[in-house]
């Protein structure tokens, strides 16, 4: 396919969040997890990622009307940003 890459993201810990608006309110979910390596071959750039909970995640998704695309960052220590954020 054109102007598409097609690989499997490095394995690592990772943070995903996703941010949105809906009737003027702001709503943020963020999680962890760790990209688990597969021999499977998949269309685009994708991963599999074990999370702790993932019931809970699943959940929470549906019941709070978040989308299923995020974004996603491998993470091996807190940013300097973090005190910004409380956790």
């Amino acid at each position: 396919m054109a102007g598409l890459y097609q690989f499997q993201i490095r394995s690592g810990k990772v943070t995903f969040c996703r941010l949105q608006e809906y009737d003027n309110e702001w709503k943020m979910l963020i999680t962890t997890g760790e990209i688990i390596p597969s021999d499977e071959e998949l269309a685009g750039t994708w991963a599999w990622v074990e999370v702790a909970d993932h019931h809970k995640l699943y959940r929470t998704l549906v019941e709070e009307g978040f989308v299923h695309h995020a974004s996603m960052i491998h993470v091996t220590r807190l940013l300097p940003y973090s005190r910004y954020v409380s956790f």
